[in-house]
């Protein structure tokens, strides 16, 4: 089978890259700093978007359209650090808890069954990359550029969970602990990979090699609705909660680990190829004609594709969480901690988040980090009760991507619990 004429050309890898960047929680409970005694039911909501490269005044071009300013170019190439990264996970879930006097024959526990939509993109990619498609290849006349290591990852699944929460005494001190298990109902993978590929533009400018391997696949190309059905998996999720002192407290998670099974209507896309064209230059990735993937069209029997339709399996990018809680004072609390995640241009994050009680009912929660998809961000969460019954959260973990004209990324966090009843 040979794949469509636009697959693996160069159109088609320029928009690959820029086409998903701007598409459009955790697999256990998030938690709260007010005690729920109750069984509850709640919705929350995480969006979040970074990259060491990409600023606002670009994405927000490609979001509305418009011509990007050679200022905003400039700066972002400045960032360019080698290996470049960006990302982009939108998270729903929804659920609802029971608590229960005990659970196992242990002190006390609770059990609960959410739903949860995750939505993720994930992609790294070189300088030399990044510079061909925002300044074209007119600057580089007589040179190689290597367009490797390259990795474009889009997931989009749904997931029914079911878990489980204990709280045992032990040592004279309560240990929190909890696991979920998952079924997986995957929609959509898409992910493109390179560790040799290079671009040579001929010192008069008018011939363009490409030449490397490439390797893609995706689900059912003919089933991309949201809903989709194209695989199934199985996930879990787990933490401990363990109290060293009176006021010291670590936490040790995974969140969302699992395994998808892509069904047979999968496609998988082999090339491995030089590809000469001849007779036209490559402007900026905006100003790319029409007569490009007519010229390519004209190369592409002699590429070498090799394709397949198959079943075939992918890991889930999941979390590994570590932190530390120290309460200060009555009204005071510091936690730091990192994050790890797998099969993702991930760097670990660090983080330090002081908490401070304002009142009884109303608690502040700021935020300082590093890594992820991108650089240095602070932010700031805000948990309030109403009436003993509700819970309100919301806030942004960067707030400088929000509010300054030249950050970089976007987050933001929301929910809402309700205390059906209390614990009997």
């Amino acid at each position: 089978m040979k794949p469509k004429s636009n697959i693996l050309s160069v159109k088609f890898f320029l928009l690959s890259f820029y086409g998903l960047i701007f598409i459009n929680l955790s697999a256990q409970i998030p938690t709260t700093s007010f005690d729920y005694p109750y069984t509850m039911a709640g919705i929350h909501s995480y969006l979040n978007f970074n990259s060491n490269v990409i600023n606002k005044p670009i994405y927000l071009k490609f979001l509305n359209g418009g011509e990007i300013s050679r200022q905003a170019i400039d700066n972002s190439l400045d960032q360019l650090i080698g290996q470049n990264r960006a990302g982009y996970d939108f998270i729903n879930l929804m659920y609802f808890k029971e608590s229960v006097d005990s659970m196992f024959g242990k002190y006390n526990g609770s059990r609960w069954i959410g739903v949860r939509t995750f939505d993720h993109l994930d992609i790294g990619f070189s300088d030399d990359l990044y510079k061909l498609l925002f300044l074209g290849n007119q600057p580089f006349k007589g040179k190689e550029l290597k367009l490797s290591p390259l990795s474009v990852t889009q997931l989009t699944f749904k997931e029914l969970i079911f878990g489980i929460e204990q709280e045992i005494i032990r040592n004279e001190r309560l240990v929190k602990q909890g696991i979920s298990f998952s079924v997986i109902s995957g929609n959509r993978y898409w992910d493109l990979w390179s560790d040799d590929l290079s671009f040579y533009t001929s010192s008069t400018g008018d011939s363009l090699v490409l030449k490397g391997r490439i390797m893609h696949s995706e689900s059912d190309s003919l089933a991309r609705k949201y809903f989709s059905l194209n695989g199934w998996g199985i996930g879990t999720s787990f933490f401990t909660e363990i109290p060293l002192t009176d006021c010291d407290i670590i936490r040790i998670g995974m969140d969302g680990f699992g395994y998808v099974f892509w069904n047979k209507n999968s496609l998988n896309y082999q090339w491995d190829s030089t590809l000469t064209f001849t007779g036209f230059h490559l402007g900026k990735f905006n100003s790319i004609e029409d007569s490009v993937s007519n010229q390519i069209r004209q190369y592409e029997d002699n590429a070498k594709f090799l394709s397949s339709k198959n079943l075939f399996g992918t890991l889930l990018p999941a979390f590994f969480n570590f932190s530390y809680n120290r309460y200060v004072a009555r009204n005071f609390e510091i936690t730091a901690g990192l994050q790890l995640r797998i099969m993702a241009n991930y760097k670990p994050f660090i983080y330090l988040r002081p908490s401070y009680f304002i009142k009884q009912d109303f608690v502040a929660h700021f935020n300082i980090s590093h890594g992820g998809y991108g650089g240095w961000i602070f932010g700031i969460n805000l948990e309030k009760k109403f009436k003993n019954r509700w819970i309100v959260t919301l806030g942004s973990q960067n707030l400088p991507g929000i509010f300054s004209p030249n950050g970089y990324g976007f987050h933001y966090q929301a929910g809402i619990r309700w205390m059906v009843a209390s614990k009997n």
